[in-house]
């Protein structure tokens, strides 16, 4: 695989195709050490960390308290 200038990737059919991936699915991208590890966040280990993670930037981003810093 090539990395485009814009930085995207095309993951080939017969991956796709093992890994049950596809159009419209929802993936997870995690690095670690110079190895990047793709997911189907259908069938990923951390679904539940990322819902628990949005729910949590969603009471950090809709905090009237830190609209204060929009006219900073």
């Amino acid at each position: 695989m090539k990395v485009t200038d814009k930085g995207q990737i095309s993951i080939p059919r017969t991956m796709r195709l093992e890994t049950g991936i596809t159009k419209g699915d929802e993936i997870i991208m995690i690095s670690d050490n110079n190895t990047l590890i793709i997911e189907k966040l259908k069938d990923s280990r951390f679904k539940d960390l990322i819902k628990h993670s949005e729910r949590v930037a969603q009471k950090i981003w809709n905090n009237k308290k830190d609209e204060v810093w929009d006219d900073v």
